[in-house]
């Protein structure tokens, strides 16, 4: 049996205006689920690049992750508020307004199967991550 998972690309831009960007994450909707993620190890690579500027990227993922992974959970009073945010449509409308430095891409879709589910993807994506992974689980 396979599903359907929508997903965006999650860019730095060090200079929007040149078109120069960075791919460090990934936002999927999955079902009526949104997950962010996003290599800790290519943002870490990326502080010299951005300087100042770095610390408020971080941040502002940080708390984007934690604001979708909040809106995951029922319990939540917000989640009717935020429920927009859960769809296609607004995956569209994110990639269409956002040009600073976080961008996302237009959004696309995947086929996932019960062996290559939401983690197979995004390590497909990242492989950096993954094999960031494997060594703390050897250890």
């Amino acid at each position: 049996m396979s599903s359907q998972l929508t997903y965006s690309i999650v860019y730095i831009s060090p200079d929007s205006r040149l078109g120069d960007k960075v791919a460090i994450g990934i936002l999927m909707l999955y079902g009526n689920k949104l997950i962010l993620k996003y290599s800790n190890q290519k943002l870490n690579r990326l502080k010299n690049v951005f300087g100042s500027y770095w610390d408020p990227i971080v941040k502002s993922l940080r708390a984007s992750q934690k604001y979708i992974e909040n809106m995951n959970l029922p319990s939540k009073s917000f989640i009717h508020e935020a429920s927009h945010m859960v769809s296609s449509e607004y995956l569209f409308k994110l990639s269409a307004y956002s040009n600073g430095l976080i961008q996302y891409q237009e959004p696309k879709m995947a086929i996932l199967t019960p062996t290559f589910g939401v983690d197979e993807f995004y390590n497909s994506l990242f492989p950096e991550e993954q094999v960031k992974n494997e060594k703390i689980i050897k250890s």
